[in-house]
């Protein structure tokens, strides 16, 4: 193929994709798609990874209030134990 049949051949599939603003629709829903099906997955890990951390977090702060209960229990029974005494 010559240089000048092959400008002839590519030429208007070019000036068509620049004149109308863009490659067609079904180009873009393709695109969408692809781009869809690819961060799915990656944002399914990260959500994962988010309620991971989000139920680590409840369980330190239970843990947390568990120990404060049990500081207040001891001194309840400490201050019993010693107006008894009196």
């Amino acid at each position: 193929m010559t240089w000048p049949s092959r400008f002839w051949y590519v030429g208007p599939s070019i000036s068509e994709t620049i004149f109308d603003a863009g490659p067609p629709p079904r180009h873009r829903e393709q695109f969408v798609a692809v781009y869809t099906a690819d961060v799915a997955p990656m944002s399914t890990g990260l959500i994962a990874f988010q309620q991971v951390e989000d139920t680590w977090l409840r369980f330190a702060s239970i843990q947390t209030d568990s120990a404060d209960r049990n500081k207040a229990v001891a001194s309840a029974q400490q201050f019993l134990a010693l107006s008894q005494a009196r």
